[in-house]
């Protein structure tokens, strides 16, 4: 497994959609188009549970209790 990256801050608003994290993310680790699809997303809950945000989700931040100081782990597996 590789090891860890340094932690990136991204801005967001409660209303951004999944698809436009999704999109947001990638850009700001400049994941290259052909990895994007691999890209998985984790939010961790105040229970410290990780919950996976599947890219196809229809809710927007607000609904999964993104707010300031939320934690988010992204995968991407490059081939």
């Amino acid at each position: 497994m590789p090891p860890p990256s340094d932690p990136v801050v991204l801005r967001v608003l409660p209303s951004m959609n999944v698809r436009t994290l999704y999109l947001k993310v990638a850009k700001s680790f400049k994941v290259p188009k052909a990895a994007q699809a691999s890209m998985k997303l984790w939010l961790r809950m105040p229970d410290d549970h990780l919950a996976e945000i599947n890219r196809d989700d229809t809710h927007d931040l607000d609904w999964w209790g993104v707010e300031n100081d939320a934690e988010m782990f992204v995968f991407i597996e490059q081939t």
